[in-house]
């Protein structure tokens, strides 16, 4: 798996300057691959890219099937697979509500006026174990199925980061298939 240690300009996409190229830092054999971004990507933690529709990314690493590591304008991290295509018309020519409006967010949360959304509750097939003082950092990501239009997936990946040895780390991620 990638690590911050492959690309010195990961630590932050704001505080350290941008480092020339992070490929230099690859281990031997491992040649980088240039993709789109089909989609617009907000960061939800350090460790991954924002990035607009259009722009070119430098793939160093495919980490896993949904989040692969790599660079933009001199920052490493991880970026999810799902919004990068060989070409800009990779991309289903219906999303193109992010060229329109801007996003709607609706919340069913305790604080928040109720909404038509149902709240739904995802089980986990172990507890993520948590202590008081770790820091818990995450992503939900909404996928459309591309055949059949009213199924789609959910993604929900998380970061532990102990609070005794900030050098630990527990990721974990888990797909829910949903249909309607």
């Amino acid at each position: 798996m990638a690590t911050s240690g492959d690309c010195p300009g990961s630590e932050s996409q704001g505080r350290e300057e941008p480092v020339e190229h992070c490929e230099q830092h690859l281990p031997e054999g491992v040649h980088p691959e240039e993709f789109v971004a089909i989609a617009d990507y907000s960061a939800t933690d350090e460790t991954q890219l924002s990035f607009l529709r259009g722009e070119k990314i430098l793939i160093l690493r495919q980490t896993t099937a949904d989040w692969w590591w790599g660079e933009r304008a001199g920052y490493c991290g991880y970026i999810p697979a799902n919004h990068l295509g060989k070409d800009l018309e990779e991309g289903d020519p219906e999303d193109t509500w992010q060229d329109e409006e801007p996003q709607l967010v609706l919340s069913t949360g305790p604080f928040h006026p109720t909404t038509h959304w149902k709240q739904v509750l995802f089980m986990m097939d172990e507890p993520v174990p948590v202590h008081a003082g770790d820091v818990l950092t995450g992503s939900i990501v909404l996928q459309r199925n591309p055949v059949w239009r009213r199924h789609m997936s959910v993604a929900l990946s998380w970061s532990v980061t102990s609070r005794q040895d900030p050098t630990v780390q527990r990721v974990g991620e888990k797909v829910f298939p949903i249909w309607r």
